[in-house]
C-alpha cells in the first residue's frame, strides 16, 4: 500500500503547499552540526543503573550519538570471559529518546537492536564496505576482530588487568540522511518542546558469557552528542519541515504458536520491520540470518516464510525464506547476515533500502488491520519461557506543527 509523504497529501493541504512553493528550500539554507550535550550522564555508571540526560535546545533535532565506554577488571578470571554472540550491545538493556511531542517515544529499543537498525543503514550506502568499518563479524561471539574495528569487545582473560570496552549507538530522530530527510526534524529552540534521553543498563552477565563465575568491577561512562540542522535566517523566507514524528519503537512477544502473530498498531505510516526471533533459547535461523540458497533446504527448526495481512485476507507481501534471502542479499549484502535477525524493508523504492520514497510504505491508519505472521518449519519444537520475537517498527507518524512550535516559514 503505498503512502504519500505525511503533510502533503489531500486537497485541506492544497493552499498550504502553494505557500511552501514560494519559499526558499530547507536544505539549501541550513547546515548540519554535531554538538556535546550540555548536561552529562553520571561520570561512572555501573551494572543495572538507570540514567537520564535532556537534550540541548539547539535547532532541528536530526540524531543523537552515544558514545560508550565500559571498562571491566576480572579480579578472579578463571575462567576466562568469553564474548557473547550480540556483542557488547545487549549490555544497554533498553535507550530511550523521548518528547513531549505527539508521540511521547521517538525511539524505544534495546542495544543490539539500535545496533542492528544502525548497522543496516550503514550498509546502504557501503554495502561492498565490511559492517560498521570492519568492527562487525558474522560470528560476532567467536571469531576475532580485525585489528582497527570501529568498536572495541576483547575477552577477558587475565586477572586484574583492565579490558577496555568501546562502542557508539546512533538515534536517527530524522528519517536518515537519504532524500526524506526532513521527515521527523523537530525544533529544539521552540521553548515548549522538551526532549530527553533515559538509559538502562544490564548485568555483567549480559556483557559476557559464563560472567557469573568471575567477580568483576564494570565502570560505564556515556558521552552524548546530538546532530542537528540550524534553523534558517528568519528573513529568508525558508519553508520549514512539515510536521511529522520519525520512530523506532521495539516490542516483545512470546512465541507459543505457528505462525507467530503480530497485529501491527494502527499508528502512522509503516517504513521497516525488524525482527529477532529466540526459539528454545536459540537464535533461530530465517531468510535474512545465514541460510544459504544452495543449502535447497529451508532452515532446519527456523522459519520457513513470512506474511503481511491487511484487513485479515489481503496477503500483500508472502515470502518464502528463498525469497527472502535473495531481496535480502540484495538490498544489504552478506555483510548484515546475523542469525535470529530478518528485517523487512518497506522504504526501499528506488533500489535504495531505509531512504527510498514513500510508494511501497504501509499506511497502518488506511484499514482496520494489519497483520505480520512469521511460519515456523516443521521441525521447530518450543520449549518453555525461551521463546520470543523482539519486532522494531520504523514509522513516520504526522503531528501538528504548532505543538512543535514549528510555523509554515522561519520568518512567520
Amino acid at each position: 500500500m503505498s503512502a504519500m509523504p505525511p503533510g502533503q497529501s489531500g486537497a485541506s493541504n492544497t493552499a498550504a503547499q502553494q505557500r511552501r512553493a514560494l519559499l526558499r528550500s530547507f536544505r539549501k539554507n541550513t547546515r548540519r552540526r554535531w554538538q556535546l550535550f550540555s548536561d552529562a550522564f553520571p561520570s561512572t555508571m555501573g551494572v543495572g543503573q538507570y540514567a537520564g540526560v535532556v537534550l540541548p535546545q539547539v535547532g532541528m533535532a536530526s540524531a543523537v550519538y552515544l558514545y560508550f565506554q565500559i571498562r571491566v577488571t576480572d579480579t578472579n578470571a578463571a575462567p576466562s570471559l568469553a564474548k557473547l554472540p550480540r556483542g557488547p550491545f545487549n549490555f544497554v538493556k533498553r535507550v530511550q529518546l523521548v518528547t513531549n511531542l505527539g508521540s511521547n517515544n521517538i525511539w524505544d529499543c534495546d542495544g543490539w537492536n539500535t545496533a542492528y537498525n544502525n548497522l543496516t543503514k550503514n550498509l546502504v550506502s557501503a554495502r561492498q564496505d565490511a559492517i560498521m568499518g570492519n568492527g562487525y563479524d558474522v560470528a560476532l561471539g567467536t571469531s576475532d576482530y580485525p585489528a582497527t574495528p570501529r568498536f572495541q569487545y576483547p575477552a577477558v582473560t587475565v586477572q586484574n588487568n583492565v579490558y577496555n570496552i568501546n562502542f557508539v549507538l546512533r538515534l536517527d530522530i530524522s528519517n536518515g540522511t537519504g532524500m526524506n530527510f526532513t521527515q521527523g526534524l523537530f525544533n529544539l529552540q521552540a521553548p515548549q518542546v522538551q526532549a530527553s534521553i533515559n538509559l538502562q543498563l544490564g548485568q555483567l552477565t549480559d556483557l559476557y558469557a559464563n560472567a557469573s563465575a568471575d567477580v568483576c568491577t564494570v565502570s560505564v561512562n556515556v558521552t552524548p552528542l546530538i546532530e542537528f540542522f540550524q534553523i534558517p535566517n528568519a528573513q529568508r523566507q525558508v519553508a520549514l519541515p512539515s510536521g511529522a514524528l520519525h520512530c523506532t519503537l521495539q516490542q516483545n512477544l512470546a512465541v507459543g504458536v505457528s505462525p507467530i502473530p503480530y497485529l501491527i498498531p494502527r499508528q502512522g505510516i509503516l517504513l521497516r520491520l525488524q525482527q529477532e526471533t529466540v526459539l528454545n533459547g536459540l537464535l533461530a535461523m530465517g531468510g535474512s540470518s545465514g541460510q544459504a540458497l544452495t543449502a535447497g533446504n529451508p532452515p532446519t527448526a527456523g522459519i520457513d516464510s513470512y506474511e503481511l495481512k491487511l484487513m485479515n485476507s489481503d496477503s500483500i507481501y508472502n515470502q518464502p525464506w528463498w525469497l527472502k534471502r535473495q531481496i535480502f542479499l540484495q538490498e544489504f549484502g552478506a555483510a548484515a547476515d546475523f542469525v535470529g535477525m530478518d528485517l523487512h524493508e518497506f522504504f526501499g523504492a528506488m533500489d535504495m533500502p531505509a531512504r527510498g520514497d514513500f510508494r511501497d510504505a504501509i499506511d497502518t491508519e488506511a484499514v482496520t488491520t494489519t497483520a505480520f505472521n512469521t511460519y515456523l518449519n516443521s521441525a521447530a519444537t518450543l520449549g518453555s519461557n525461551n521463546n520470543y520475537v523482539n519486532l522494531t517498527r520504523e514509522l513516520i507518524i504526522p503531528f501538528s506543527m504548532a505543538a512543535a512550535g514549528i510555523t509554515q516559514q522561519a520568518g512567520a
